[in-house]
């Protein structure tokens, strides 16, 4: 059985990627996929992507099995009130692993825009910085943070960056903030 996510073909071509190794690993996945007795993916769209881009064979069973959310008591779920004033400070949180498939450039260069328009509002960034692994940091030379704030040195001080977080962390992060921001180019959720 195999419980597939995004294949590795996928994040190459969104990363336009041309590295060997990452081509193995997309045959690899592939081999792994087509020896497979059971698919059991997280969503109709991981599904269908991967038949897509592997070409997979219809009689693979295959089934959706979504991640399941763990729900939390009534008394933990912090309410909007329509009412509050809309010149308060907000937060606004982004949360996953800082590479070019989460759309995390996209959200920095929405910052300064936000900032101009709603100078209290401040930016959590949760996650871990993955700019060596995406080839960020060969291109650039720097971390997704430190790009960040040379690029946009007025906004730096709006913004922190957490690194990876644990569960608790998340949950609270969660109930603390006004405004979640998910700018992934593909999820597979």
């Amino acid at each position: 059985v195999v419980r597939p996510v995004t294949a590795i073909r996928q994040i190459a071509e969104l990363h336009k990627s041309k590295d060997r190794d990452l081509r193995m690993l997309g045959d690899l996945e592939q081999a792994l996929l087509e020896r497979a007795a059971f698919l059991a993916a997280n969503s109709q769209a991981t599904v269908k992507a991967l038949a897509n881009i592997y070409t997979l064979d219809s009689r693979i069973p295959r089934r959706v099995i979504p991640y399941g959310i763990a729900p939390v008591p009534d008394d933990a779920v912090r309410l909007v009130d329509p009412k509050s004033d809309p010149a308060a400070a907000r937060t606004v949180l982004f949360l996953g692993r800082m590479e070019k498939r989460k759309g995390i450039l996209d959200l920095f260069e929405a910052i300064p825009q936000v900032l101009a328009q709603a100078p209290q509002t401040r930016f959590i960034i949760a996650g871990a910085d993955n700019s060596l692994a995406d080839g960020f940091q060969a291109k650039h030379g720097l971390t997704y943070p430190a790009w960040f704030a040379r690029q946009h040195p007025d906004a730096a001080q709006a913004v922190q960056f957490l690194g990876a977080v644990s569960e608790d962390e998340l949950n609270r992060l969660y109930q603390s903030c006004d405004l979640f921001v998910a700018p992934s180019l593909y999820e597979s959720f």
